[in-house]
């Protein structure tokens, strides 16, 4: 379609420095960290790019450090710290949506094993932890007003063929609407 797409790396499994996954906070933070900072080299590149696309961003991160504090690994003050840096306007009035794509964690389990040669649970990826996850994941949905969220739910026998066409008509909508607005 001739747009200029900013789409980095997913941070948390591909650009985070290995030795972070032993501790949850850490990682969450360098992922937060990462996302804000790919999103602010992206808006304020000279190339001025159309669409910014980043898996995992700061909506993730809240999520994340919302399951590390009722897990108890952070406190009451460190997780608000942590989301009024996530919600900071300079960063989120930059966000025009958020895909939130929800998941049975059994079949999130089964995806994730389908083509590995363990089929062992991981530090995040378990029953538990992502049980409480989606939890957190509903919560914030309702609660966020900071960042526009679409949800779509993938537990069935939704295609991420299917899954990519809604995330284009959602994207192609909101790029009408800016050329709307602008032209306005």
């Amino acid at each position: 379609m001739g747009l200029k797409v900013w789409a980095p790396s997913e941070g948390a499994s591909k650009r985070t420095p290995y030795h972070l996954k032993r501790d949850l906070v850490a990682f969450n933070t360098w992922t937060l960290n990462y996302a804000i900072s790919e999103l602010l080299v992206a808006f304020h590149n000279v190339d001025r790019h159309d669409l910014i696309l980043l898996d995992r961003g700061p909506f993730d991160s809240i999520a994340w450090m919302g399951v590390l504090h009722k897990r108890g690994e952070l406190g009451d003050e460190e997780l608000e710290v942590y989301k009024r840096f996530a919600l900071h306007p300079r960063w989120s009035r930059k966000i025009d949506r958020v895909f939130l794509y929800r998941c049975d964690p059994a079949v999130s389990l089964q995806r994730e094993v389908q083509s590995k040669l363990t089929t062992a649970a991981g530090t995040a990826m378990n029953p538990s932890m992502l049980s409480d996850l989606l939890e957190q994941y509903d919560s914030l949905e309702s609660r966020l007003r900071e960042y526009p969220v679409r949800r779509g739910e993938t537990s069935d026998s939704t295609t991420p063929r299917g899954t990519a066409l809604m995330i284009a008509e959602d994207i192609v909508g909101l790029l009408g609407k800016r050329v709307e607005h602008a032209n306005s």
